[in-house]
């Protein structure tokens, strides 16, 4: 009968470990541009769009644009995906990826749009 408890008991601690190992495995940090430089896995980072650098290509389906920090830092967003309708009205993006060293440009696998003045109440007098 005991060897019964310490068995479920082990079952138990091992799927604990697998279920958090698991969970850890799928957070994406919020970093800077500076720190997802160093860093060789998946980050995200918010920036405000740099205006009249965004780039589109139908053949290959590729949008490229830069974002930037209020500490001036810079960084080149290369994204592969469908065109993006609200891109032309952001201020603000989250992009989540990683940062290849050798082409200097961050590879996005997503692109979250920040639009808060085009979706805040407007007042009427």
């Amino acid at each position: 009968m005991k060897s019964k408890y310490i068995i479920g008991g082990a079952l138990v601690v091992i799927a604990i470990v697998f279920i958090l190992y698991s969970f850890q495995s799928t957070l994406t940090p919020y970093v800077s541009i500076e720190e997802a430089k160093k860093n060789p896995g998946r980050v995200q980072i918010a920036g405000y769009l740099e205006r009249n650098s965004f780039k589109h290509s139908r053949q290959t389906n590729k949008m490229e644009f830069i974002i930037s920090e209020p500490d001036g830092d810079v960084l080149n967003v290369i994204y592969s995906g469908y065109k993006l309708t609200n891109l032309d009205d952001a201020e603000k993006v989250v992009v989540i990826g990683s940062y290849e060293e050798s082409t200097n440009q961050f590879n996005a696998d997503e692109v979250l749009v920040k639009c808060p003045s085009k979706y805040e109440g407007r007042l009427e007098n």
